[in-house]
């Protein structure tokens, strides 16, 4: 299988950290690290991982099998067009279904998944911390072969 690392990453979007634990989760957004406004270029739910276009500058919902990697998520949802503030660091919540303890992976459509796809994007975005909730960490994205 080969593997290849995606580099591109608006710099608008690029936060940098000290390799480390992860902390604690933090608030639902406050006190969150947010970068921002962007313009939506499709309607994106609330809770939603979202991609940063490098081309266009505009969000998108992030997709493995569309090759859009996650920047950030949304706390609040919006309309296409609309205006958004989009955070790297805090705690995804309005979320369903979640193993409390288990890896949570980029999906499609702008959700986190709980098993590793073997095909299109494989990124980590964070760990589930309640059955509704993730604490992120976004990791580099690999393109799966």
């Amino acid at each position: 299988m080969t593997q290849v690392v995606i580099t591109r990453v608006p710099a608008v979007a690029v936060v940098t950290r000290g390799i480390g634990a992860q902390g604690p989760p933090g608030a639902d957004g406050a006190g969150a690290e947010s970068v921002g406004p962007f313009v939506t270029a499709e309607a994106i739910p609330s809770s939603s991982l979202i991609h940063v276009s490098q081309s266009t500058g505009q969000a998108y919902k992030a997709d493995r099998t569309l090759c859009r990697e996650a920047h950030g998520y949304v706390i609040s949802g919006a309309s296409s067009g609309a205006s958004i503030t989009i955070y790297r660091i805090g705690r995804i919540t309005g979320l369903t279904l979640k193993t409390q303890g288990r890896k949570q992976w980029l999906g499609t459509g702008g959700q986190c998944v709980e098993s590793a796809p073997t095909s299109g994007l494989l990124q980590e975005i964070g760990i589930a911390d309640s059955s509704t909730s993730v604490s992120v960490g976004f990791g580099s994205a690999t393109l799966l072969a």
